[in-house]
């Protein structure tokens, strides 16, 4: 996937703003510039742009008109909300007669859009993280039927994804990745793993008892992970909702021992990318509250090993990502 040009007619603080990259040949871009140029901006533009696209909204959010290359085709469209057409698309320099053939899939995938689109946001707004909350929302409506769907096209990072990376990492080593972590993070090894799963807000029926009626891959993933548990254990304690409020619920506390246990339990799904999917799928449902992992590190004194309390570092994910994606 690769965005070869963008004109927007008028987004916050971006009036008639074009971006030509059609010499880019990297497959990353970087902006600078100054505070309030539209950095931020320009990424959210393009959040809504393919949210809308993905999500088959019928009125674009502002005009523009988008170049890029996806699948291999050459993908133009022209959006305008207060134009008859709110839509043109052509592929290949030939323009669709039929809009809904643009939307068309194979094997479930969008020919014509990227697979994914994932962001991440450091700032203290919250902003590009809502332009991804009806996405998420049927997601987690899906998850609670027991829906399994594939791994959502929408995607917005937070902290505690970091630990899901990590242990998928672990499960699925890579050298590239292991010495990375050795070498900037001086973490040598995995040595364990707490679940805390927390009694979900929701109310469900006919699912796993032991899960509060958990059901799909949900249930699945919790019945894996307490057969490989050592001594799970449930008691009712103090959960922080934020940092105002805290309530008692009951809890399960399951206990990954060894990096053998936790290669166990992902080899039930095969790859990195379905175990990854499986703990998403799990904290979005309100039932994974933490995750605390212990890893070896190396002690910069004398060389030893040591271990530390919880890893709570965000890196570039390795994990297998197909090339018909787009990140911000």
């Amino acid at each position: 996937m690769k965005i070869n040009y963008l004109q927007i007619g008028k987004f916050k603080n971006l009036k008639d703003f074009q971006l030509d990259l059609k010499e880019n040949t990297n497959d990353i871009l970087v902006t600078i510039g100054k505070n309030g140029t539209g950095k931020s901006n320009l990424l959210e533009a393009l959040v809504l742009i393919f949210r809308d696209l993905i999500m088959r909204e019928n009125n674009p959010p502002f005009s523009y008109k988008l170049h890029y290359n996806c699948h291999g085709k050459d993908v133009e469209i022209v959006a305008n909300p207060d134009a008859k057409a709110k839509y043109l698309f052509s592929v290949g320099g030939i323009m669709l007669k039929k809009k809904d053939s643009f939307w068309r899939k194979e094997d479930d995938v969008f020919v014509h859009l990227p697979e994914y689109v994932f962001a991440y946001y450091s700032g203290i707004s919250n902003r590009l993280e809502e332009h991804f909350d009806s996405s998420q929302k049927k997601f987690y409506n899906d998850l609670k039927k027991g829906v399994n769907r594939a791994f959502r096209p929408l995607f917005y990072a937070r902290p505690i994804h970091s630990n899901f990376v990590l242990l998928a990492f672990y499960a699925f080593e890579d050298e590239k990745i292991r010495n990375f972590l050795e070498e900037y993070l001086q973490i040598t090894g995995f040595h364990s793993s707490l679940f805390v799963v927390p009694k979900p807000d929701w109310n469900s029926k006919d699912g796993d008892i032991r899960f509060w009626n958990a059901k799909g891959i949900v249930a699945e993933f919790l019945d894996k992970l307490f057969a490989k548990s050592l001594m799970p254990i449930k008691d009712e304690v103090e959960v922080r909702t934020d940092f105002r409020h805290s309530k008692k619920k009951e809890c399960w506390y399951l206990f990954l021992e060894s990096k053998e246990k936790l290669k166990e339990l992902a080899n039930e799904y095969g790859s990195n990318v379905e175990f990854f999917k499986a703990l998403e799928s799990t904290y979005i449902s309100d039932l994974i509250h933490e995750t605390r992992i212990r890893v070896q590190k190396k002690n910069p004194l004398d060389g030893a090993m040591c271990i530390s309390v919880k890893v709570a570092t965000i890196f570039r994910s390795k994990l297998a990502t197909p090339k018909e994606t787009i990140a911000f």
